[in-house]
């Protein structure tokens, strides 16, 4: 038998094609002869209800349901067909038993509220706002409703449920749990969100509620517990199909930062603001020396990248210049002695990437760099190539989210030496260039320490006393044209900038141990 138990005007019916089932209430649709019924203070459910296509049921300004029984709703996608249990902008529910809705919650409240939704299990969401004109609508499937092994690169598994969550007003959104999973997780600090994009699922960056739960209870310390996350920022409901419980490595921020970083080489600067790649191929001297110079391995002391297809121009970089070195610092601190400014810093990460004509830094897949995220602090970014002067960005930067860095907008991107006469890059074609000539710099043959200056000049010369007053090879440092021969082409870069002492900043930095 089932039992309503209401104050009188407790429901309201609404729309006439729909139909609640309630065997309790049927007297009272006779009585008045009406499809209606409204609430004005509280209501009290234990029993089954069933909310058929296109009804609901409403409550209304201040209420409060009591929710010890089943209601079940259609579970139409489209919102003209589903059931729906509707709550005002001041109305609440409570239960003390966990019923909950199978089937659809909405709530048109402007602050937070709890949907008690569930299929066979109970499992409720959080939105921390919706609002009266812009509602929000909650369904639990005990299913993913979409592929469970279309994952996105940071999300490594989902649980086999979803959560239907439609709206347009921006929330902080809230999943849980309570059942064991820790056959899926070996830690709760593993547990994040994912919400399908149309065509996997993708991480969200969200965060373990950290005292109390979804539930009102302190959160437990194990996988078998109960529990629940929470993004960290506001999103509007309907950017994702769905959402669910993920595993990925790290649910607060992205694991890795893809660096866009543009960079300019003066030295094989062309007339129409691209750089030669003469290295690789085609040479442009063919009758003294062959194409693809370029080293398989990177040139850099210490650093391990190889690339075994970079002399070919199809190979996954594409056209490739030359190796460069890019570094992370952090952690600044200055001092001065001797009315000399030094700056203490702490590397962060380095890694050997390739350059492109264009100037676009990729790695050995063609593709943007990533780098462990960086959250201490703020970062700047260092460029290092074997025969140009290196450069520091002049912008802190925050490296816990992908990053566009562009040093050939202009000299300013770069960090200038105080007091000094000449800029810290050069302009060439219209693109800000790293200074020609620093001859093994970011080797442990570079005794110059970020300065061109006479070193480099005698460096460059010895190579050319010869018959023929230039010196063929192949991959050679004091060729700073990089066109496979030491000449007067790279002298009128190196004896310029090394007679002006041309200094890089790097010069007054000092890495901690």
């Amino acid at each position: 038998m089932i039992m309503i138990k209401m104050v009188f005007n407790s429901f309201w019916f609404s729309e006439a094609k729909s139909k609640l089932l309630v065997q309790g209430l049927m007297f009272l649709l006779f009585l008045f002869g009406v499809n209606s019924l409204q609430a004005q203070s509280k209501h009290y459910f234990s029993g089954k209800m069933y909310i058929d296509t296109a009804g609901f049921v409403y409550i209304s300004t201040h209420d409060t349901m009591s929710l010890q029984g089943k209601i079940t709703t259609v579970r139409e996608i489209t919102e003209v067909k589903r059931g729906m249990l509707s709550f005002s902008g001041t109305s609440d529910w409570k239960s003390s038993n966990g019923s909950f809705v199978n089937g659809y919650v909405r709530s048109h409240k402007p602050d937070a509220f709890v949907f008690p939704v569930g299929q066979g299990i109970y499992r409720p969401a959080a939105i921390s706002k919706s609002a009266d004109a812009a509602p929000t609508d909650v369904a639990y499937h005990n299913k993913a409703q979409y592929d469970k092994n279309a994952l996105d690169a940071e999300v490594h598994a989902i649980t086999d449920e979803s959560w239907y969550i439609i709206g347009t007003t921006a929330a902080e959104i809230t999943l849980s749990w309570n059942s064991d999973i820790s056959s899926l997780a070996t830690s709760l600090t593993k547990i994040g969100i994912a919400g399908w994009d149309g065509t996997k699922w993708v991480k969200i960056a969200s965060t373990l509620d950290p005292v109390t739960s979804i539930f009102g209870m302190p959160v437990t310390s194990t996988l078998t517990g109960a529990g629940s996350v929470t993004t960290l920022s506001e999103i509007a409901p309907n950017t994702y199909f769905a959402y669910t419980l993920a595993i990925v490595d790290c649910p607060e921020v992205p694991c890795e930062v893809k660096l866009d970083l543009t960079v300019f080489l003066e030295g094989v600067m062309r007339s129409d603001g691209t750089m030669n790649n003469y290295l690789q191929g085609p040479s442009r001297h063919p009758e003294l020396i062959p194409a693809k110079a370029l080293p398989v391995q990177n040139p850099y002391t210490g650093m391990p990248e190889f690339y075994h297809q970079i002399n070919d121009t199809l190979g996954t970089a594409g056209k490739v210049v030359d190796w460069i070195l890019l570094e992370v610092w952090a952690n600044f601190d200055t001092i001065v002695e001797d009315e000399i400014e030094y700056t203490f810093y702490d590397l962060v990460e380095s890694q050997a990437l390739l350059l492109k004509p264009d100037g676009r830094v990729v790695d050995t897949n063609g593709s943007n760099p990533r780098f462990k995220y960086y959250t201490t602090d703020s970062v700047r970014i260092v460029i290092k190539h074997r025969n140009h002067l290196s450069v520091l960005s002049s912008i802190m930067l925050s490296f816990d989210s992908n990053l566009k860095y562009d040093f050939s907008e202009g000299v300013t991107q770069a960090v200038k030496i105080p007091g000094a006469r000449y800029q810290p890059m050069v302009l060439r074609q219209g693109k800000a260039c790293l200074w020609a000539g620093d001859i093994w710099n970011g080797t442990s043959a570079d005794g110059t320490r970020n300065i061109i200056n006479n070193l480099d000049i005698t460096r460059h010369y010895v190579p050319m006393r010869s018959t023929t007053g230039y010196l063929v090879g192949s991959y050679m440092f004091e060729d700073v044209n990089m066109d496979g021969i030491i000449d007067d082409g790279d002298s009128a870069f190196v004896i310029y900038n090394g007679k002006q002492n041309t200094q890089s900043p790097l010069y007054f930095c000092i890495k901690r141990p």
